[in-house]
């Protein structure tokens, strides 16, 4: 922990005919992280694809085209051996996207069929009101017709122009639908005056019988359409549920297969040889070594090798517990290999951050219940580590419930408490006094975190570069801050705010406080430059900062109460039918502070790692381990 995984830079040599047995042993053994060629060297060049890594690629292509098409879910999906896969793909892969894009063709047709019918019905519903006949709108020689929507009535504007015209208007949907006959000839200044009240044009359909009509003979198109699209959309799921399983272990084999094929494509090789660089697992390299020469009878060779190209990738080495807020530290950047892995403190803090700010039995519950059930839907890594993380808050939100005794914002114990009363609450957290003793517990956290990133970033710079480069970089701060607690301590005591130490302690106790903060600054213009004095007030801010664990506790709690207090006394009870919306109420008003409740805890605590912890100490931008190889999931060999 704290440490990512130490590394050894190797290199793979061996004659070029044992390229592709190479290609499945290293696969295999999945560990090694293969650095790319870039073909700076001019006895070697960058190799080509493996014979089969054209037809490996049609046939992705084509899966992932019919995946694309499918829900990509079912109960127990079944393996495939590779060699039973191998037998039936040509014809399968072929056979299955012909079907499939061809019932997805047809799905989409019927859409837009539909579509076009809908669009057609909601053309001709105006022009209904307006009650003319559909061939009354158009054809006329000595007349010219205008009919669409305005905004106003055009009759007076219309009458500026010309007095011999008929105009049937209608109101619809907040403007008015039309028809303007007139005589050709004015047809532009009638067109320039409409302008004036937004005419927007109708183009009357050409319709044979009334519009009534019409409009029945839509209704029974569309009606046909869909239920023709339900029957495609059956057959598509039969052949989903059918061949689901044979087509994600058929994408899988194939994806395997080109990333074999294609190592060559990140190796360096000549006429005869290829070498292949890379970075393993200190403790793996014996092993892989064992394998690779043993698979290949001696004749590829695998050699811990130093060159000025050191970009070892980062493996993080946690334990389960601690794995899934790996995820925490991705997202923000993968760490250096030099850097500390700053997981295992996440652990600790995101949780215990999420709790305090939220603290209620009833959501942390409400977290667990849901965490766990979508656990079971979503199985993808990610997920499944974004929802661990939130079993660790859930949990900790109830142990904080049970703290501050609430339950969706009613009180647990106490007085008024809705289960125990006859006991009374550990620390209820809307009492002035509890809330104070909270805030300052705030404050006291954010200084350990503060210090706790300074003294990493000390050791980081120690092993980097020394004692004195890390006295001066961050032994600066941490002095620094030390005298300004020293001090601040002082000044509320001498103001009767603090009173722990005797008078005859506070002199000295000033004193100590200024020598280490003027100390600290020295230290740090030495270190990092005199611009960095301008970072001094951050450093008071960003322990101040972490005030917002009380804060948006107590805004979660405030909203809870309110819903309690409108949902039971205003309508629950009064009785009678008000009980039910008290308890729509109360069932919307918290659902509501529980999303709020998962939100802004959860970047409140991100927030306060990324910015107020892991700028004491953490750079990121490192490479991660991804070694050549992985898992299969849908096939088995």
């Amino acid at each position: 922990m704290l440490k990512p995984v130490e590394m050894v830079k190797v290199s793979v040599v061996g004659p070029k005919n044992h390229f592709e047995q190479v290609s499945e042993v290293l696969y295999s053994v999945h560990t090694l992280h293969i650095e790319d060629y870039t073909g700076d060297d001019e006895y070697f060049d960058i190799g080509e694809p493996l014979k089969d890594a054209s037809k490996f690629a049609r046939y992705l292509v084509s899966l992932r085209a019919t995946l694309s098409y499918m829900n990509g879910t079912k109960e127990d999906i079944r393996k495939f051996k590779v060699d039973e896969i191998e037998k039936i793909a040509e014809e399968k892969v072929t056979e299955l996207e012909s079907l499939i894009t061809g019932y997805v063709d047809e799905i989409r047709k019927c859409d837009e069929e539909i579509k076009s019918l809908e669009e057609e019905k909601r053309l001709i519903e105006p022009l209904m009101l307006l009650n003319i006949p559909p061939f009354l709108l158009s054809g006329y020689k000595s007349l010219e017709v205008f009919v669409g929507f305005v905004r106003s009535n055009p009759e007076k504007i219309i009458e500026e122009i010309t007095k011999d015209f008929m105009l049937v208007i209608e109101p619809f949907e907040g403007k008015y639908v039309m028809a303007l006959f007139v005589k050709k000839g004015i047809e532009r200044d009638i067109g320039n005056a409409l302008q004036e009240v937004g005419f927007t044009e109708i183009t009357p359909p050409a319709i044979e019988t009334s519009y009534e009509d019409r409009v029945r003979e839509i209704e029974r198109e569309i009606e046909s359409i869909r239920n023709r699209r339900i029957n495609l959309k059956e057959k598509l799921e039969t052949v989903e549920n059918e061949n689901l399983d044979l087509i994600l272990a058929m994408e899988e084999h194939f994806s395997i297969e080109l990333e074999k094929d294609e190592l060559p494509l990140k190796a360096a090789t000549s006429k005869y040889a290829f070498v292949i660089s890379g970075y393993v697992p200190s403790d793996k390299f014996e092993e892989v070594k064992r394998v690779i020469e043993e698979k290949t009878d001696g004749k590829v060779v695998i050699e811990k090798i130093k060159d000025e190209k050191w970009k070892p990738p980062t493996a993080l080495k946690n334990p389960s517990p601690i794995k899934p807020f790996e995820m925490i530290t991705h997202t923000f950047a993968t760490p250096k290999y030099t850097e500390f892995d700053p997981t295992p403190v996440i652990w600790i803090f995101f949780p215990l951050f999420f709790g305090f700010m939220l603290g209620d039995i009833g959501y942390g519950v409400a977290i667990l219940i849901l965490s766990s059930y979508l656990k079971k839907k979503f199985k993808t890594e990610g997920w499944q580590s974004l929802l661990n993380v939130m079993l660790y808050c859930g949990a900790s939100t109830v142990i904080f419930g049970v703290i501050y005794g609430e339950v969706i914002g009613f009180e647990l114990f106490g007085e008024h408490g809705i289960l125990f009363p006859s006991i009374e609450p550990i620390a209820p957290r809307l009492e002035p006094e509890v809330a104070v003793t909270l805030l300052i517990i705030s404050i006291v956290l954010g200084l350990l975190k503060v210090y706790l990133g300074y003294i990493m970033g000390f050791i980081q710079v120690y092993k980097q570069h020394g004692f004195k480069d890390a006295m001066f970089e961050k032994g600066g701060w941490i002095t620094l801050l030390t005298g300004g607690i020293l001090a601040i301590l002082s000044g509320m005591q001498s103001m009767g705010v603090w009173n722990v130490l005797s008078p005859a302690l506070l002199q000295p106790f000033l004193g100590i406080g200024l020598v280490l903060f003027l100390a600290g600054v020295i230290m740090i213009i030495k270190g990092e430059g005199v611009v960095y004095i301008m970072e001094i007030p951050t450093l008071l801010s960003n322990i101040m900062s972490y005030a917002r664990l009380l804060a948006v506790g107590l805004s979660s709690v405030g909203i809870a109460v309110a819903f309690n207090k409108i949902g039971v006394d205003l309508f629950i009870k009064k009785g009678g039918f008000l009980i039910v919306i008290g308890i729509i109420i109360l069932g919307l008003g918290h659902f509501i502070n529980l999303l709020l409740g998962v939100i802004d805890p959860g970047l409140q605590s991100l927030r306060l790692h990324y910015v107020e912890f892991f700028t004491k100490f953490y750079e990121g931008g490192g490479i991660k381990y991804q070694p050549f190889g992985r898992k299969r999931k849908y096939t088995e060999e």
